[in-house]
């Protein structure tokens, strides 16, 4: 839901909501949504202010997941790595 928000796939675009959604997927450990409130939090989008710490400990909670053996942590950090 926070991709249609944000990339406005039939919705309009609202970042702040988009942010939102990412937080709460982030908040279930959601690997893909935590990446990309990273990238909001490292460029101040979606109303958030920039903040390069809290982007870092983001991308590190994930590469602690993926350590872990997290599959779809592992995948989130190929596919944000290109």
């Amino acid at each position: 839901m926070a991709c249609w928000v944000l990339e406005s796939v039939g919705l309009p675009v609202d970042d702040a909501k988009a942010a939102a959604l990412y937080q709460q997927s982030a908040d279930q450990d959601c690997a893909p949504a935590m990446l990309e409130l990273a990238r909001m939090h490292e460029e101040g989008a979606g109303g958030l202010a920039k903040d390069p710490a809290a982007a870092e400990r983001l991308r590190a909670r994930v590469r602690e997941m993926a350590a872990r053996g997290d599959v779809h942590a592992r995948e989130a950090l190929d596919v944000y790595a290109e």
